[in-house]
């Protein structure tokens, strides 16, 4: 076998059809998400060379490709696989071939629902900090809790960047959003997540608020839909000096009300599995699950002064 790294728009279009319907079927079993506008989206990006990514190929088969794109000066990598242990350890060697000081000097960040056998060996045999973030679902066919209504409104949205850069705190290696924790990331993130279908379609009627009397936003649910009859909570996020009070369980009850009465067949969500009080409240109100997303990240090297200045 003569096998050759290059860009991964160098394949023909063929090489890639099966790909795209696999991963389809794979989010669609696995993951009840319907993901087939993502592929299509990414291989009109691959053909015309506006996403970067690499490909491991013998001849046209392609054996072991991934995606990424390097923003806020970091190598953020979308989705990697391979068919081999080894062919994984090859297309990671090659992916931090790309991320030179110069390139991404704030490192890289990984996040992907990946089957690339040894793929959590590799990272962190490279030096990245792995986490995996547990995609859990409930089921909603027996939920007969009586709905209240939506409580969400354009005042949710615009106070959602301070909740969260709040309820995160400092910045975390293996976070796949809002990295370095600033305060534009955050609007960045929200932007991405209510305005621009980056986790599914937002649905304000199936999220969830809860303003004090002050008009501060004490807690929040980000609810999108993706896929027919099946909604996803993006994000729950609470005042670190509220939590304790039952904030997240009655936001959630009242999504998991709205979503059954609204004809959902399920909610899914992700959390980090280190996240142990979340995955608390997540097993009490029904959620479980075995997938999961890898999510990596590792530093950078700062650019030289004299090479930043050439």
């Amino acid at each position: 076998m003569t096998m050759r790294l290059v860009h991964w728009r160098e394949p023909d279009p063929r090489a890639f059809h099966h790909i795209w319907q696999s991963l389809s079927r794979r989010w669609a079993e696995r993951l009840a998400w319907d993901s087939t506008r993502n592929w299509v989206t990414i291989e009109t990006q691959r053909c015309a060379g506006t996403l970067p990514g690499l490909a491991l190929v013998d001849d046209q088969q392609v054996l072991a490709w991934c995606y990424f794109g390097v923003h806020r000066e970091t190598l953020q990598v979308g989705a990697f696989e391979a068919q081999s242990e080894a062919l994984t350890r090859s297309l990671m060697d090659a992916v931090m071939a790309v991320a030179e000081p110069d390139v991404a000097p704030a490192g890289i960040m990984f996040f992907a629902f990946s089957d690339a056998p040894g793929l959590e060996h590799a990272l962190r045999a490279r030096g990245f900090e792995v986490d995996r973030y547990l995609y859990l679902s409930r089921d909603l066919s027996q939920t007969t809790t009586n709905a209240v209504d939506p409580d969400w409104d354009r005042r949710v949205g615009v106070l959602m960047p301070g909740l969260l850069e709040c309820a995160y705190g400092p910045p975390e290696l293996t976070r796949p959003f809002a990295r370095h924790g600033q305060p534009e990331e955050w609007r960045e993130y929200v932007g991405q997540v209510i305005g621009a279908n980056a986790c599914g379609q937002f649905e304000p009627r199936l999220s969830a608020a809860r303003l004090s009397a002050l008009g501060d936003l004490d807690g929040a649910v980000v609810t999108t839909v993706i896929g027919p009859g099946c909604a996803h909570i993006a994000q729950v996020a609470v005042r670190p000096e509220r939590r304790g009070q039952g904030l997240a369980g009655s936001m959630l009850h009242d999504v998991l009300a709205r979503a059954s009465a609204d004809g959902f067949a399920g909610v899914s969500l992700l959390v980090n599995e280190h996240n142990t009080a979340a995955r608390g409240l997540y097993e009490s109100l029904g959620f479980a699950g075995s997938e999961f997303f890898f999510s990596a990240g590792r530093p950078g090297v700062p650019v030289p002064d004299a090479l930043a200045l050439a």
